[in-house]
């Protein structure tokens, strides 16, 4: 194969794999975000119904000691306080789906199966930390809120910055 050849290829695979991000990050692409700090349960492309701060809060809570081990930012330790998923969901009026789509005010998305999410409480949306609020994106803090998994070992699925929660 000639030289030439080989940088066609090269350039085509490149171009090849820049219209499947750009594809990908429009798919991904949050809509109209609801105010920092409240957070919007989605199924079917319809908001089921937003939470504030104030909603959050009033909601029965669960505490845990988690250590968030991440490889580009510093590691998140202390007693998270916050709300299960499964049961956020529940309050919501959300169908049950086959997986749970989490959207931050950043554009970072994760996913989780829904059996993990509804068979524990293992998985839930926190708003402090050591009796603190998280602190928003825009003051270097990771809320104002976050998910936080409990028995993951590193942070890859906590995602911070927390905006919408989608049934699929």
């Amino acid at each position: 194969m000639s030289k030439r050849k080989g940088v066609l290829i090269v350039i085509i695979v490149f171009v090849v794999l820049a219209a499947a991000v750009s594809v990908l990050a429009v798919l991904n692409r949050p809509g109209e975000l609801p105010e920092s700090g409240s957070v919007a349960v989605t199924s079917g492309g319809e908001t089921l119904r937003v939470f504030t701060a104030e909603e959050l809060k009033a909601l029965p809570y669960i505490e845990a000691q988690k250590e968030i081990v991440s490889s580009s930012f510093a590691n998140d330790e202390g007693l998270f306080r916050g709300v299960p998923l499964r049961a956020l969901l529940a309050e919501a009026g959300a169908p049950e789906g086959a997986q749970i789509v989490v959207r931050s005010e950043d554009g970072y998305v994760t996913a989780f199966p829904a059996d993990e999410v509804y068979e524990s409480d293992n998985i839930f949306l926190a708003y402090s930390k050591d009796g603190e609020g998280l602190g928003s994106r825009d003051k270097n803090g990771t809320g104002p809120l976050r998910i936080v998994v409990t028995d993951d070992e590193f942070g890859t699925r906590c995602a911070k910055y927390v905006s919408e929660i989608e049934v699929r």
